[in-house]
């Protein structure tokens, strides 16, 4: 079990639970699930093979849940620093990066970037952080059209079991 502070806490359980999301329901035609640590700040979250008509093809993948149906906006948002980032890793390893949204209604919608690179960005402004308060900023953001995604239900995790799971790994320091 490793000691964490309180802040340190929001951080590592939003990543936690990300990561619980997709091991729980796995892409279409995926396999080879790797997660980077929940600790850190990285490129990107997950990398897994993509197992397509052409043959397997290695990927990258950037994880969020939202706290809101899918429906509720036409586009989910994705982070123009968190975009290139994914972009970059593509142009140096050859990984197809996707972005992978959990909404609250039982759908996921996975991207592939690569097909998105006609989108301009644009100013919105969004929550200042992942977790904790509600404060605003204006960030640099890629709007990519829900329509354009792959959807998919999934089963929304068992949430007493998620906690019960971080909470062998993780406790809050006194």
């Amino acid at each position: 079990m490793k000691y964490i502070t309180v802040s340190q806490d929001k951080f590592i359980w939003s990543a936690f639970k990300e990561r619980y999301y997709l091991k729980e329901n796995k892409l279409k035609h995926s396999s080879n699930y790797t997660f980077n640590s929940i600790e850190g700040y990285d490129k990107y979250d997950v990398s897994f093979t993509m197992n397509t008509s052409s043959g397997a093809v290695d990927c990258i993948g950037e994880i969020k849940i939202r706290d809101i149906k899918a429906s509720s906006f036409a586009t989910s948002f994705l982070e123009k620093e968190k975009y290139d980032a994914l972009m970059q890793e593509y142009h140096t390893t050859g990984r197809t990066p996707f972005y992978i949204m959990f909404y609250k209604d039982s759908v996921v919608v996975y991207y592939n970037l690569l097909k998105f690179q006609h989108i301009k960005p644009v100013y919105e402004d969004c929550p200042a952080q992942t977790r904790g308060n509600n404060q605003t900023k204006a960030k640099l953001i890629m709007n990519l059209p829900i329509t354009q995604g792959i959807s998919l239900r999934y089963a929304i995790p068992d949430n007493a079991k998620m906690i019960t799971d971080y909470n062998r790994f993780y406790t809050i320091k006194k």
